[in-house]
Order: structure tokens, then C-alpha cells, then sequence
């Protein structure tokens, strides 16, 4: 290598845990569902004129409340539907509160009424909307009017409140006249990753014509998904396919095993921080597969008893499951990533990797043993080899030194002696713990993935439950193969360029930046594991 590869190499190692924390921290989970696949989003309109008010309230719940209220939608009757609705909305109105200067202002049901959306494999999902309106003789103008949905403030999703009128004036008001998701029809691609959290509005009625909602704009449309929302949403469509025949059904655990090997790469889900643990330990090709297959079997495991609990059993906020299972992933991978702090403290107090090399120089007085150290120093050792006989010889050539190495102080990597007379021998480096590797692997697996979890819950509700839980299980595979590879390729590139960096030490006769950038990587790397050990644990605490 010149130097130009090597400064394109040390520009690599240090862009490598920066984008690597970047993916994990900063960039949003891919979902099938715009909002996610747990979402309840809701939406008030009010409606102002001089004696009423008139609220609009629109509820659409995502593919899993969906399930849980109705496991099988196509089979609700019109009389199912209207009473449902009639009842969801009556038990909606008391968390709806409207004042007047302060003073409530009771709402009565007028209307109500329940749709059922296409969803992701072959669910669906659910729209109530609700039509209320002021029971008592009002006088809105000269007044303030406030409003409050108390309504599912425990479940994560959109919340959005409008105001328009007819006959008066808004002044002063906290929210907008205009729907940007067009009644939560349409959500607009840019605050996907910031949905809007109205709970209240206030606003003064003033005298005037009335203020209207303007047309919307044709790019508040979500349908992109982009790249790994689109690989997600392929995955769902496959247990719902019309047709299952043989070749299908393994054209399908194909592309399942492909896709779940791109997911081990999609930005949000944590599996990006194996990778940073990878490259900062020194791991075999049976310690990659330990943590490759430990992540699988936590997934595939995650997902089966989740789907089965969420099928079976009516949780009133499955996303605050999700929220609990992300702040253990958290707080666990800050428990690993300090124990990989102190451990790369240990290694760091160690003598230095070395690369001794002894070779034999005849002398009157003997012969002088050299012994060239990765250190800084450089030590010489003179021993005494007086004999009579000549130095060629057959029988072994000892020594009167031990050859013993203190084992109380190993260095960090594998230390390879080669010896003038064709000997050597090599130290392997400490061998990472089975009970920390299946301590990482856990925590990258525990957080099951929504779209594994849509599909197995989707096989379920179409009546092949054996056809989601083959999917999830090939979605798994691929996962542990797309880590096992990275492992493996990660490990082989960390160790060309301490290889490659170290024979540039020994030309120029000092540590080269590459080198020292290669060995601070343990102390790196489980930095960032504390670091987005914090951030996950923080994220999923906000939810809470």
C-alpha cells in the first residue's frame, strides 16, 4: 500500500463510528404504516358560528388496535359497525372539553360512523369519526374559546386540532385552519419523523365573515416510503398473497431471508451496533456466529410470543410494550458497553502488541540475542553462549534464558515470535466471553421488528399461521447471516490494517497513525455502545 491508501484507511476508521452512531441514533425506524404499524392517530376539526360549535373528531387506528378490536374485520356486520361506532364515540365525548371564557360547554354526540381500511398483510385498519356539537343557546363572539382532547394520551401517534368558521372571526389562535394530513388521509412526508402532538387549541371569536380551510397541497402524500420502508412492505405482502403453492412459498422464505438481511442494515432497529461491537473485539468465526444466532433465535423468539399475546390478549397500549422493551435494550446496552470500557482499560494498561524478532549474531564474545518490541524502547539482551564444539549442529539449539512469557499480563492482540532458526509461535489474544457475546446478541434481537411481527400476526388472521411463522423465521436467518458476514469481513479488514500498519512501523521505526487508530478501536467502539446504549434507553424512556 502507498500512502495514499493509508490515508484513505485512517479517514475510514474515523468515519466509521460516526456513521455508525449517526444510522443508530439520528435516522427514523422503517414501518410499513406511515406512523407505525401500533399507531392511534386522532383529529379534531372545530367548527365555530356566532349560538354552536361543532367538532369533528376522526380516529384512525393502525393494523395491530385494529386487530385487537376486531380479529376479523370482513366478517362485522353493518349493525356490528353502528353500534361499535356509536358506543366508541359516547365513551370518546367526556375527554372532549370545551369552554367557553373558561366555563364548560357541554357536546352531545350527533353522528357517528366506522370504516375499515386496507392495511399491511392482509389487515386492516380502522376509521371512526365522530360528528358532536354544543347542546345549550351559546354566544361564541367576544368570548374565548378553548379546547381539550384528553383522549388516548397514553398511546403513541398523530394528534392534530384545526379550527375554521362561519360568521366569525378567529383571532389569536393556536392551531391552523388547514389539515396538513388532509384528516389523517394523508400524512405529509416531512413530519412523519416529528408528528404533530395537538392536545389543546384556544382561540378569541371575534366579529367577521368567517375563515375558511384552503385547498391542500399535493405534496403532503406519504405513499413513498422509501428504500427500507419499501423492503418492509414487500416482506407483509407476502403472507397475504392469493396463490400459495410450493414454489411460491419457497420463493417467499428466499426473499424473507434477503430481506431480513437488509434489515440487519436498516437504519433505527440497532442492528447497525453490532457492527461497532464487531469491529472493536477481536472475534472468530464461532464467536460471530454465537452473537449472529443469539440475535436470531432472540428475534424470532420476540416475535412469536408478542404475536401470539397481541392476538390473543387485548393490551390497552401495545407500543408502550414496545417503549418497556426498548428501555431494557437501552439500559442493557450501557451495562455491556461499560464493561467493554473496562476491559479495553485492562488491555490498554498491558504491554503493548509486540513483534519480537530474534536472530542470532556471532560475536568473540558470544552471542548477542536482540529482541525488537512494539514499544517505544528497545532492549537488548546479551547472553552468555560459550561452547566448544562447532556452531553447526543437529541437536536442539537451547538456551539458558526461560522462554517462559508472563502470563498475568497477555498483550490485547496475537503476538507471533519468529525465531533466526525457523521457530515460532504464536499468543492468541484473549477470547471474548460466551456469556458477552450472548449478552450482545440478546440485546440486538429483543426489540422484535413491527413488520416481522404484522406478518406473523397477519399468517394468524388469514389462517396461515404456519406461513408467518416459516417468514419469520427465514426474516431471522437472514439477519444472522447479513451479521455473521459483516463479523467476519469486518474482522478480516481490522486485521489487514494492523498487519499492514505494523510493517510500516517496523520500516519507519515508529507507530504509524493508522496503527494507533487501529488499537484505540476496543475503547472507540464501546464508547459508542454506551452512547447509544443512552440514546435508545432515552428515546424509548420519551414514550413512556
Amino acid at each position: 500500500m502507498d500512502r495514499r491508501h493509508g490515508i484513505r484507511i485512517t479517514r475510514a476508521l474515523i468515519a466509521l463510528p460516526v456513521a455508525m452512531a449517526a444510522l443508530v441514533l439520528l435516522a427514523p425506524g422503517a414501518s410499513a404504516h406511515p406512523l407505525g404499524n401500533f399507531t392511534t392517530n386522532s383529529f379534531s376539526g372545530l367548527f365555530v358560528e356566532p349560538d354552536a360549535v361543532t367538532v369533528r373528531l376522526v380516529v384512525d387506528s393502525a393494523e395491530i388496535p385494529t386487530v385487537q378490536q376486531f380479529p376479523a374485520p370482513a366478517e362485522v356486520s353493518a349493525k356490528q359497525a353502528t353500534d361499535y361506532a356509536a358506543e366508541e364515540c359516547s365513551q370518546l365525548q367526556p375527554g372532549l372539553e370545551l369552554s367557553l371564557d373558561g366555563d364548560p360547554t357541554p357536546l352531545s354526540v350527533d353522528s357517528s360512523d366506522l370504516e375499515f381500511l386496507p392495511g399491511q398483510a392482509g389487515l386492516s385498519t380502522m376509521r371512526l369519526t365522530c360528528t358532536l356539537h354544543t347542546t345549550d343557546d351559546i354566544e361564541t363572539v367576544g368570548h374565548t374559546l378553548e379546547y381539550v382532547d384528553q383522549n388516548s394520551l397514553d398511546r403513541t401517534g398523530w394528534r392534530e386540532i384545526t379550527a375554521t368558521s362561519d360568521g366569525v372571526d378567529l383571532a389569536d389562535s393556536t392551531v391552523d385552519t388547514d389539515s396538513p394530513s388532509d384528516e389523517l388521509t394523508s400524512y405529509p412526508k416531512d413530519l412523519l419523523s416529528s408528528p404533530l402532538d395537538d392536545k389543546s387549541a384556544s382561540m378569541r371569536v371575534v366579529p367577521g365573515e368567517g375563515t375558511t380551510a384552503t385547498e391542500q397541497s399535493e405534496n403532503s402524500d406519504s405513499s413513498d416510503a422509501g428504500f427500507f420502508g419499501g423492503l418492509s412492505e414487500s416482506f407483509t405482502d407476502l403472507v397475504d398473497a392469493r396463490e400459495l403453492s410450493l414454489g411460491f412459498a419457497v420463493f417467499a422464505f428466499l426473499l424473507s431471508m434477503v430481506l431480513g438481511a437488509l434489515h440487519a442494515f436498516a437504519p433505527g432497529h440497532g442492528k447497525t451496533l453490532m457492527a461497532a461491537y464487531l469491529l472493536g473485539q477481536r472475534n472468530s468465526l464461532r464467536q460471530v456466529s454465537i452473537i449472529g444466532l443469539t440475535v436470531t433465535l432472540t428475534h424470532t423468539a420476540g416475535v412469536l410470543v408478542l404475536g401470539l399475546v397481541l392476538s390473543s390478549v387485548a393490551l390497552t397500549a401495545p407500543d408502550t410494550l414496545y417503549a418497556w422493551l426498548g428501555l431494557a435494550s437501552g439500559i442493557l446496552l450501557v451495562g455491556i458497553g461499560v464493561a467493554l470500557l473496562r476491559q479495553a482499560r485492562r488491555r490498554a494498561a498491558d504491554p503493548p502488541a509486540h513483534e519480537p524478532v530474534l536472530e542470532l549474531v556471532g560475536s568473540s564474545a558470544g552471542q548477542v540475542q536482540a529482541k525488537a518490541h512494539a514499544t517505544a524502547e528497545q532492549h537488548v539482551h546479551v547472553h552468555p553462549h560459550d561452547h566448544d564444539h562447532p556452531h553447526d549442529h543437529d541437536h536442539p539449539h537451547d538456551h539458558d534464558h526461560p522462554h517462559d512469557h508472563d502470563t498475568t499480563r497477555q498483550p490485547e492482540h496475537g503476538v507471533t515470535h519468529s525465531h533466526g532458526w525457523g521457530g515460532s509461535h504464536t499468543h492468541p489474544p484473549p477470547a471474548t466471553s460466551a456469556r458477552s457475546m450472548i449478552a450482545v446478541g440478546f440485546t440486538g434481537g429483543m426489540v422484535p421488528s413491527p413488520s416481522a411481527l404484522i406478518v406473523l400476526i397477519g399468517g394468524i388472521q388469514v389462517g396461515r399461521a404456519w406461513f408467518g411463522v416459516l417468514l419469520v423465521l427465514a426474516y431471522g436467518i437472514g439477519m444472522a447471516l447479513a451479521l455473521i458476514g459483516t463479523g467476519l469481513a469486518l474482522a478480516y479488514a481490522r486485521d489487514h490494517i494492523e498487519r499492514w500498519a505494523s510493517a510500516r512501523r517496523r520500516k519507519a521505526g515508529r507507530p504509524s497513525v493508522v496503527l494507533k487508530l487501529a488499537r484505540a478501536l476496543p475503547t472507540a467502539t464501546a464508547a459508542l455502545v454506551v452512547i447509544v446504549g443512552v440514546g435508545v434507553a432515552l428515546r424509548s424512556a420519551l414514550i413512556l
